[in-house]
């Protein structure tokens, strides 16, 4: 083994690579790890004594992560240079000392040059950078741009500058940044959603990058007016100034792309509403065809009935809405004699499923069910907003697109929550009237929603055919709810998300003082749940976890008067401020779960049997 090695990586950087290989060579061997260059880069690093490796671009962190998978056996210590960068003749004498101390990295401080001139004021020089550290101690974080390194052990500051200027020119300059920009807007949105578990975390009184981390993304991504704050920053009070023209021109760049952040942001955040704009309610252009909930087979559509030529069986369409119910569900439609059905053996019903079928279509406010939460209180539409926050909260910037079926979705208020957020979404429910007032609620508020009536234990939906499947305080309904998880699992593609009654000693608590119920009024004793089992159910199905919390949730089915003053002036942001914070502290004891997975290696799942058709976890 060596004592350091120098990673270069590259893509057509014939401009800039001799300068940065020479400055180098001198520190130990050089490999050039390139992405596909179409200039002399290759050719070029040979020449000058470095070796070359081709690898296929995987993004800027998993780029430099594999190259240190390659030298982590050839040398004790890496240093990450940036083809347009070189290293001073004083840097490299302390990089030499540097790797004889006990540290485990070294920050370096970065000197920018423009056009010519070094930045001695317009910049945040020493913008110090932590690119050499030991390679058994240092891996990059998971981060789509200017990502850093997490190492495992104390690290140190060097006092030379690493030298930064690029010679490509200012059109490469501007699509550079617009590719940053674009990057760094999606950077923002994930750490908004709390997607962020394998970077840097950022903390006020932590290390100089965990301060800088948390400067970053909690104070500076939430100043107004940032592209200017950025310019009178370094032009005025860095003095940029007195960098003379270059410095004025660099300070004005900089400034241009903080606003192309800004813009990026606005467009990808805009797009979830052109989503919803350009889909039409009830569209199937990206939605999957139904199978037979018996056979699973493929199902042809007629003009008033859905029709499966494997086993025979034949569905009809009421009003519109595909009723894909096997015969153990028995009727779905007061026009359909259920005493009829079991003369002449068409169906075995199960009873629950039909206690379940006739208090959904009859035993509910029609008009309350098709509008909620719109209308109701303040409190009422913050709640209910958060538990389907939560509920998506680590995949609300990938929603935009993705297909999207919601499981015992009533009439329609979680379908409209996500067709909200840019999916295509299929919501199913047992009861024939529930489809009916989805479809009410989507001749209302003009929103892309497919109802259906079907059985969540026999949902109509081939292996892997839906990109998320999410059921809102729907499992709590079944005998058995593990069928209906197992289900859900099988037939999402990507993620799966639960929502339900935790099994707390609150809610045993709650029970025994009347604020929660042991059976509800549709005749079910509420199966309450909790989030290992969960989580190992979806486990053994091929899903990872991407977040699981309890937190505490309490609101009537119709809001009160406790409600509507709780939602007053300025009574609401004190009740809203203070629920947060007693989730902050105490959530952990909450009546609510929820768990969010996402398929471990997509194309790969775990089938259930085929012969149990309400297909059982292992």
């Amino acid at each position: 083994m060596t004592d350091l090695v120098v990673v270069i990586p590259t893509l057509n950087e014939a401009v800039h690579l001799a300068r940065a290989v020479e400055s180098a060579r001198r520190l130990g061997p050089v490999i050039v790890v390139d992405c596909g260059s179409t200039d002399q880069t290759r050719e070029l690093a040979t020449e000058i004594g470095a070796e070359v490796v081709d690898h296929p671009w995987e993004g800027y962190a998993a780029q430099k992560n594999w190259a240190l998978s390659q030298v982590a056996d050839r040398a004790d210590w890496v240093l990450f240079l940036d083809a347009d960068e070189w290293i001073s003749d004083e840097l490299a004498r302390e990089v030499r000392t540097a790797i004889a101390s006990p540290l485990a990295g070294f920050h370096l401080p970065r000197r920018n040059v423009f056009e010519g001139r070094v930045l001695r004021h317009a910049w945040w020089y020493p913008d110090y950078q932590l690119r050499l550290f030991r390679t058994n101690l240092g891996r990059f974080e998971e981060r789509l741009v200017h990502e850093h390194v997490i190492v495992d052990g104390p690290t140190g500051f060097l006092t030379s500058p690493l030298m930064h200027e690029n010679l490509k020119g200012l059109a490469a300059f501007l699509d550079r940044h617009a590719r940053y920009a674009d990057l760094e807007a999606r950077e923002i949105l994930k750490d908004r959603s709390g997607q962020t578990p394998r970077q840097r975390r950022g903390r006020l009184f932590g290390t100089w990058p965990e301060r800088r981390r948390f400067l970053k993304t909690r104070v500076w991504y939430q100043v107004p007016a940032r592209p200017a704050v950025r310019f009178v920053w370094m032009f005025f009070i860095k003095r940029g100034f007195l960098d003379g023209r270059q410095g004025l021109v660099y300070c004005q760049l900089i400034a241009a792309y903080e606003a192309m952040i800004d813009a990026r942001l606005l467009e990808l955040e805009r797009g979830k509403h052109d989503a919803v704009a350009s889909a039409k309610p009830g569209s199937a252009a990206v939605l999957p065809r139904f199978v037979c909930p018996h056979c699973r087979e493929p199902l042809s559509g007629m003009p008033d009935a859905f029709a499966c030529a494997a086993c025979g069986q034949v569905y009809p369409v009421a009003d519109g809405v595909p009723v894909l119910l096997p015969r153990s569900c028995g009727a779905v439609d007061d026009t359909r004699d259920l005493a009829h059905a079991r003369e002449h053996g068409d169906t075995k019903p199960d009873p629950h499923k039909t206690a379940q079928q006739a208090h959904f279509d009859h035993e509910v406010d029609e008009v309350f069910e098709v509008t909620r939460p719109h209308g109701t209180p303040r409190l009422y539409r913050f709640l209910i907003g958060e538990k389907l926050r939560r509920a998506t909260r680590p995949l609300t910037h990938d929603l935009v697109g993705a297909t999207a079926l919601t499981v015992c979705g009533g009439s329609g208020m979680d379908a409209e929550f996500l067709a909200r957020a840019g999916c295509m979404v299929l919501s199913i429910d047992i009861s024939l009237e529930a489809a009916r007032r989805t479809r009410a609620r989507v001749e209302r508020y003009g929103i892309p929603i497919t109802a259906v009536v079907a059985d969540i234990e026999h949902l109509p939906f081939a292996d892997a055919s839906i990109d998320l499947v999410l059921v809102h305080d729907g499992l709590h309904h079944l005998d058995r709810p593990e069928v209906g998880l197992a289900e859900m699992a099988r037939v999402a593609r990507r993620w799966v998300s639960v929502t339900e009654p935790a099994g707390a000693a609150l809610t045993k608590a709650a029970v025994k003082v009347g604020l929660a119920v042991e059976w509800e009024d549709a005749g079910n004793r509420v199966r309450r749940l909790t989030s290992a089992d969960v989580q190992e159910r979806l486990a053994d199905a091929g899903f990872k976890t991407l977040s699981a919390e309890r937190y505490a949730m309490y609101y009537r089915h119709e809001p009160g008067r406790l409600f509507r003053i709780m939602s007053r002036g300025w009574i609401f942001p004190l009740v809203r401020v203070g629920w947060r914070a007693g989730n902050a502290l105490f959530g952990r004891f909450g009546n609510k779960l929820v768990v969010v997975a996402e398929r471990a290696q997509c194309g790969q799942m775990a089938t259930p049997d085929r012969g149990s058709k309400g297909g059982h976890l292992p």
